[in-house]
């Protein structure tokens, strides 16, 4: 892996990583209005799961940039036009919240994996450290 790789392989695989440290948390709407989050996930009557940044909440409804399908690519990417649901077609209001389990799982896996990756990478650069007798 040459270095340029190493710089865009290690950054996306910690963004990878740090994304487990959140989770989906339901709301009521009324909780929001103090001060409306981020980041949220709407499930309308009509079945349909909205992902919105920049949430707005105004009066009886809910405005926020969604999470759109490109049309170039078919991946998810935030759109650029404010959309607005009515709060009496939302369902379900969930917030993204950092969940503390998963991230001391997160810290813990990768202390492990670093220690033994060193104590490998150790024993490799010399055997002797461990296969051989030591004649006295």
């Amino acid at each position: 892996m040459s270095k340029c790789q190493r710089h865009v392989v290690i950054p996306l695989l910690l963004t990878c990583l740090l994304s487990g440290c959140y989770k989906w948390s339901a709301q009521t709407t009324r909780a929001t209005v103090a001060g409306p989050p981020e980041h949220a996930r709407l499930t309308l009557d009509d079945g349909r799961v909205v992902e919105l940044r920049s949430l707005e909440i105004r009066g009886d409804s809910v405005a926020g940039f969604a999470k759109e399908e490109s049309s170039r690519t078919g991946q998810p990417v935030w759109g650029d036009t404010l959309q607005t649901y009515a709060l009496a077609d939302v369902t379900v209001f969930e917030v993204r919240q950092k969940d503390k389990g998963r991230t001391r799982l997160l810290v813990a896996g990768v202390a492990i994996i670093a220690f033994f990756g060193g104590l490998t990478i150790w024993i490799a650069s010399d055997p002797c450290i461990v296969f051989c007798k030591v004649e006295e």
